[in-house]
């Protein structure tokens, strides 16, 4: 009976509790219980983006950056929505504030669920068309870098920005420290390396280890690696880009750190 009035009539908690002249709370408690994920209440539905947000602004290049990664644009059952599923509470958060200051508008947060994933969700038919008209990628192994990152250096540095808060980690191993981004679209690395190069990072795009996914719908495809390192790119990198995940910006001030370290021989 859930099932056929929460997910195929689209009925709301509200109704349903309505019908069967029960508390709301427990409606969603029994639809939680059954592993069902709660919709977000219906006001977030109507919501209308602001003009300001088309303008090529840093938080539009961050939002644009993580789409490209780890987020994803989401549509069905008349819901639109900018998502970003991550196990990063701590991310979700700086997503969430990223997406609210971009939007003027409030968006949705949740989890974690079974999954261990949070959802933070940015739910607006307007926002979702114009990020949308916005985008190049089609799947994982086919984008192209959108226009407006490449020409607008607000958006260029947002876009760098989230991309490689989805995609990129620090790396320290003896005296090597570096930043690599990861990808099975080889071409797409090399328009990220034209875009970091364009703020003087000097980087190198190559087959990572010949290792291949093992997993999802690109399971066999070659995984690929844009790679940049030394103290002067990682500087030009946390002053010029930077990254907004809080470990990962954690994980780069202490590598930069030990450069000053190892200059005092400590």
């Amino acid at each position: 009976m859930l099932h056929e009035l929460y997910i195929e009539k689209q009925w709301s908690s509200a109704d349903i509790a309505k019908k069967f002249e029960i508390c709301k709370h427990t409606v969603l408690r029994r639809l939680r219980e059954a592993g069902y994920q709660i919709r977000p209440p219906e006001h977030y539905f109507t919501k209308k983006l602001p003009e300001n947000a088309r303008k090529p602004t840093w938080e539009l290049g961050y939002i644009l950056g993580v789409i490209y990664g780890d987020g994803h644009l989401h549509s069905s059952n008349r819901v639109y929505s900018i998502d970003l599923h991550t196990a990063s509470e701590d991310w979700g958060r700086v997503f969430y504030q990223i997406l609210m200051r971009w939007s003027a508008l409030t968006p949705w947060q949740g989890g974690p669920y079974s999954d261990g994933l949070y959802r933070v969700a940015l739910i607006s038919k307007e926002a979702y068309q114009y990020i949308k008209s916005l985008i190049t990628k089609s799947n994982m192994k086919d984008w192209n870098v959108p226009e407006v990152a490449k020409t607008e250096t607000g958006v260029k540095s947002g876009f760098l920005s989230g991309w490689f808060d989805s995609e990129g980690n620090v790396y320290q191993y003896k005296n090597h420290r570096n930043i690599r981004g990861f990808s099975v679209n080889q071409n797409g690395l090399y328009e990220i390396q034209t875009l970091l190069k364009s703020v003087d990072i000097k980087s190198g795009v190559w087959l990572h280890n010949s290792e291949k996914l093992s997993w999802g719908k690109y399971k066999s495809c070659a995984v690929y690696c844009v790679n940049f390192g030394g103290e002067r790119n990682l500087k030009l990198f946390r002053y010029k880009i930077g990254f907004q995940h809080p470990s990962k910006k954690k994980q780069l001030d202490n590598v930069l750190s030990s450069y000053w370290v190892n200059k005092k021989g400590v």
